[in-house]
């Protein structure tokens, strides 16, 4: 390497005296190649050419929470006494919401008393569940089941499994992917996005977790075990993966089958089921590998607001999330907290105006989701020089974390949409989508990747 910088030297400088302008620019390729060899010799995985799309996986994201699955271990159907509990708090919500309108509307000239109600409807309902004894019970099944109730789990492993398994009856090739880079040289890339503190609690908290427990004690959907940190490691290898595939010539994208998701982990907190943002991180890699700026297209049907909080100030890379609208009501108006400051509102550009929120109406269909698309969310991405896509189906019809009515069909029109825009430069990392069980997302996946085959 010495011999060769010298050498890169001696010929800069005689072309300089002939051709200046001719030794500027080679000194610029010589200073770009050396950059970037000394990051892949930091995180260099052998990407294989390929002809068609590949799907990616690491075996390590099939044992998260997989004790989540054991039956009855943890979750326990909600006994008789915790029913009468919820009855009498949703009964007294409604008489305090009731209530609370009436007196507004009586004692204050106001023209908005909905959201009055709304707050007396809260406190009633609070009043009526702990009156009752329901807080009490809670505490009690906490005890019992790890602190969490399997049922809100949306992200079980035997949604991958079935992906994979559908996938390996097609013709698409589905590659496994080995945890062979250097674990030091990841958390480098990691710490760009992550607190350390974050990262390392993370890791001790996963260590000391023999059985899925929660992982901020207010959410009962964001769980980690022992399997948890290795797996987002895992998860962060296989994004890399799709980024270099994406960054070579010729050749056809990744789409990484990875879980936990990422698009909702902020900087120093982990919710919504996703622990390290991996595709905020593939984005400060593929920024690293030499490229002047990277887009990235959340098509999930809830906000990515992880993935706005992380990139929030890199000018280099843009972001678009496209997701359906919250509901009008105050108490479910998008608020900002120091932890998670970005919002899935309209005017929510970032400091620099480099995050686009697209807030699809409920029932949307492929007609609203495609001029939508093409008339607000391409545009403002298409300058760049790679897309990641944060693929979350839960836009699909037979979905019932959304209301979208978004078909296997038009998940094949949405794949040749983003291919006329960036052909080939493009990485797909999956996000949400849970109607698994009859294969009905691996056939949208299979759909989405349908304009690279």
């Amino acid at each position: 390497m010495v011999l060769t910088r010298k050498l890169s030297n001696v010929i800069a400088l005689y072309l300089l005296s002939s051709v200046s302008h001719i030794a500027l620019g080679f000194q610029l390729e010589i200073n770009k190649y050396e950059r970037r060899s000394e990051i892949s010799n930091l995180l260099a995985t052998p990407v294989t050419s390929s002809e068609t799309l590949t799907f990616t996986y690491s075996p390590k994201t099939l044992d998260h929470l997989k004790n989540i699955e054991l039956k009855d271990d943890y979750s326990r159907s909600w006994s008789t006494e915790k029913t009468k509990c919820f009855a009498a708090g949703l009964l007294s919500s409604i008489v305090f919401g009731y209530s609370g309108e009436l007196v507004t509307a009586s004692l204050f000239d106001v023209e908005d008393v909905e959201k009055a109600g709304l707050l007396f409807a809260s406190v009633g309902m609070a009043a009526g569940w702990i009156l009752t004894g329901g807080n009490k019970l809670t505490k009690d099944e906490q005890v019992l089941n790890g602190g969490y109730d399997a049922k809100l789990v949306a992200d079980r492993p035997a949604r991958l499994r079935t992906i994979l398994e559908y996938l390996r009856q097609t013709t698409m090739p589905v590659q496994e992917i080995s945890s062979c880079r250097d674990e030091s040289g990841l958390l480098k890339v990691i710490e760009k996005v992550h607190d350390k503190s974050y990262i390392d609690m993370l890791q001790q908290r996963s260590l000391a977790s023999d059985q899925p427990n929660r992982l901020n004690p207010v959410s009962p959907t964001t769980l980690i075990d022992e399997h948890s940190y290795p797996a987002a490691l895992a998860a962060v290898e296989v994004w890399l993966d799709a980024v270099d595939a994406a960054l070579l010539q010729n050749h056809k994208p990744k789409f990484g089958l990875v879980r936990p998701p990422s698009h909702h982990a902020c900087r120093s907190k982990g919710m919504g089921g996703c622990l390290f943002n991996s595709v905020v991180i593939a984005a400060e890699y593929a920024l690293s590998k030499g490229i002047n700026s990277v887009a990235i297209l959340d098509i999930d049907a809830h906000h990515g607001n992880g993935i706005a909080h992380c990139i929030q100030d890199n000018p280099k890379i843009k972001f678009v999330s496209m997701h359906e609208a919250t509901s009008k009501l105050y108490l479910a108006q998008p608020k900002s907290s120091p932890e998670n400051p970005r919002t899935s509102a309209v005017e929510d550009v970032g400091p620099l105006g480099n995050i686009l929120n697209v807030n699809l109406e409920p029932k949307s269909n492929w007609q609203q989701y495609e001029q939508n698309l093409r008339e607000s969310a391409l545009p403002f991405l298409q300058d760049a020089d790679i897309l990641l896509v944060a693929a979350g189906l839960d836009t699909m019809q037979l979905d019932w974390s959304s209301s979208f009515q978004l078909t296997t069909g038009d998940y094949k029109k949405l794949g040749r949409l983003i291919k006329e825009c960036f052909g080939d430069r493009v990485a797909f990392g999956l996000e949400g989508g849970y109607a698994y069980q009859n294969q009905e997302l691996a056939k949208s996946i299979e759909a989405l990747a349908d304009a690279w085959v």
